[in-house]
């Protein structure tokens, strides 16, 4: 239940399991316990004298009865702090949950595909392949959106770049994670456009030199200005051109290392300009989103 209700918002999940050491060790413990728990009692009981106990006026030791208080009152304290812990487990993991992580996993399904043995960018055309595969998903019975790229939360991207802006007075650095995707990559995975639109087909031409930034970077080059049509320079070579990139959307930062990070900067471009080594297929479906994994 855990893993289903968690499923693409917690990292890791593929590791959650019932595993065999574990269910020894927790079986013996109770063993142990209940065995401890019921010789000392028989142990006392060996040495009782019940005959004061038939009498009118029968009564315990009282050094049974301050053993018995003592029982009691370690059960009772050590039940309060399991509970005092058990709720502040149960509140920070709700906490968690609920957290703006910047995108949606409910109704979508992923499937990861590794195109090359090279994780990074290794300028294989792999365009027509990537391209044939989002359109036959995208013509499947009740998808909505379908997309592929080389981020996914909680996932820490493979790329992150620093850049460093110097304008008149001000001297700034900011680390941003760097993801490549193909129209409707973004929509899939539930992102939030603030401004702009997605990623279009035409978008992935050569000369069409397109990015979409997330809005902490959007502010970072143009403060509280419109971003939508703007350009951006001096780009490294690692994002698939020299020239000057135009600004077509902004979305909400998304947490890519965790709900317990902060959520950081990112910068996005098609996917045919800066292919990675491998990816992931994004769907997002109309009801239970697993029902297309057959298909898929």
């Amino acid at each position: 239940m855990f893993v289903t209700q968690a499923a693409g918002t917690i990292t890791g999940l593929h590791r959650v399991a019932i595993e065999t050491p574990v269910t020894f060790t927790a079986a013996a413990l109770i063993g142990i316990v209940t065995l401890f728990c019921a010789v000392l009692p028989a142990w006392q009981a060996t040495r009782v004298d019940f005959s004061p106990f038939l009498r009118p006026t029968a009564g315990a030791r009282p050094s049974a009865w301050r053993l018995r208080r003592a029982l009691v009152v370690t059960q009772i304290a050590l039940s309060c702090v399991l509970l005092i812990g058990a709720g502040l487990l149960g509140r920070t993991v709700s906490v968690l949950l609920h957290e703006d992580h910047g995108f949606e996993p409910d109704g979508a399904v992923e499937a990861k595909l590794v195109l090359s043995d090279r994780t990074l960018p290794d300028g294989a055309d792999r365009g027509s392949f990537v391209r044939d595969l989002v359109e036959r998903v995208r013509a499947l019975p009740g998808v909505q959106h379908a997309g592929f790229g080389s981020n996914l939360p909680p996932r820490t991207p493979p790329i992150t770049i620093a850049i460093r802006l110097i304008d008149g007075n001000r001297d700034e650095t900011r680390f941003m994670k760097v993801g490549s995707a193909t129209p409707g990559h973004l929509r899939a995975l539930g992102a939030r456009f603030l401004a702009g639109r997605d990623f279009e087909e035409g978008d992935g031409r050569p000369d069409a030199s397109v990015v979409i930034l997330s809005e902490s970077i959007a502010r970072f080059y143009f403060r509280d200005e419109n971003p939508i049509g703007r350009s951006i320079s001096r780009l490294p070579a690692m994002l698939g051109t020299g020239s000057a990139r135009r600004v077509v959307g902004v979305v909400r930062d998304i947490k890519y290392e965790g709900l317990d990070a902060p959520a950081g900067g990112a910068i996005y471009v098609p996917w045919v300009q800066r292919p990675m080594g491998s990816g992931y297929l994004l769907v997002r479906g109309n009801g239970e989103p697993m029902r297309l994994a057959p298909e898929i």
